[in-house]
């Protein structure tokens, strides 16, 4: 039920910031110049080679990103950030450092969730962490920005306010339909 809770709140957090951004933006750049001509013998090894980079690439920054949080582990700053938090905001070191992991990387985030139970503030968490993706996410998307001519100067916001609303939703619903 948690699952499909998930799913539903950001199917709606989807629908609600596409109606806010709908005029936001810049326009479709204009493909009026024609692609060059390669035989498939050319263009199929060369199209292998770009994916296999792309998805070295995409491993890399997962990898960079969970020994970063393995490392603050480690060394007693992702327990100290935590109970820091938690002092501050009320919630479980656990939560906390949940929290912190799945800004960073959602893999790890989700990780650090594992045993909580499924209350309304666990679940937002979750729904904040799915629709945030982590900063990792965020590096990966960059990256396969930089060679094409889509901007992706505005992406962190958007997740940011896709995280935003499956939070409030996710929490909202939860309280509604689990209590």
């Amino acid at each position: 039920r948690a699952g499909l809770l998930l799913y539903g709140c950001h199917i709606l957090a989807a629908i609600l910031l596409g109606l806010l951004l709908r005029r936001h933006g810049e326009s479709a750049p204009a493909f009026a110049r024609e692609a060059p001509r390669e035989s498939f013998a050319a263009a199929l090894p060369a199209a292998v080679k770009q994916a296999v980079g792309a998805v070295l690439q995409v491993c890399g920054f997962v990898v960079c990103f969970t020994a970063l949080t393995a490392l603050w582990e480690q060394w007693g700053l992702m327990g100290a950030m935590a109970g820091l938090l938690s002092r501050l905001s009320g919630q479980g070191a656990d939560w906390c450092r949940a929290l912190l992991a799945g800004i960073l990387e959602l893999g790890s985030g989700a990780a650090a969730l594992r045993g909580l139970p499924p209350s309304p503030a666990n679940l937002a968490l979750a729904a904040a962490l799915l629709g945030w993706g982590g900063l990792s996410v965020h590096f990966q998307t960059a990256a396969l920005f930089a060679d094409s001519e889509i901007k992706g100067a505005l992406h962190p916001a958007g997740r940011l306010l896709a995280a935003a609303f499956a939070a409030a939703l996710a929490f909202l619903f939860s309280v509604l339909l689990f209590s």
